[in-house]
């Protein structure tokens, strides 16, 4: 990507035509928290999304934590604004499913029985669950070869 690409993208946002333009407008306290999307083969798979400080001739500047850190436009492939959270595509969480049985009860159980229901986990599949291993004991006095050589 060349410098006049970047400087069209921040120069849509931030309403600048030119570099120095553009580096004015980036370290005023109002654009201090737009971030960008960078992307390309060296940034990793998902690219990088962070708050840009100034464009150079060699690169963008971008904030990395707590440092800046120079990222070059041959390494470069995409630029862009980023999008908020709530626009970002996220992966569906799994949901769980909760079925409810009906269970008949006889009509000829006198009152004040005390029903139990088997929870999952109990009866016939109570057996089947993982044993906890023990950690071995630690040998408790002298260990080793008694084996002492003598010359003869």
């Amino acid at each position: 990507m060349k410098q006049t690409d970047v400087v069209k993208v921040l120069g849509s946002v931030l309403g600048a035509t030119s570099v120095d333009e553009v580096n004015k407008a980036l370290k005023a306290k109002e654009n201090a928290t737009v971030k960008f999307k960078i992307m390309g083969k060296s940034l990793g798979y998902l690219g990088f999304t962070g708050v840009v400080k100034a464009v150079t001739d060699d690169g963008v500047k971008v904030v990395n934590v707590n440092k800046v850190s120079l990222i070059k436009f041959s390494e470069i492939e995409s630029f862009e604004k980023a999008k908020p959270k709530t626009e970002r595509h996220t992966k569906p969480r799994a949901l769980k499913v909760v079925v409810e049985e009906e269970i008949e009860i006889p009509d000829d159980i006198p009152e004040g029985t005390v029903l139990i229901f088997d929870e999952p986990g109990e009866g016939e599949f109570a057996d089947l669950r993982a044993k906890k291993h023990k950690p071995k004991k630690k040998m408790v006095g002298k260990s080793g070869s008694k084996f002492i050589p003598k010359p003869k």
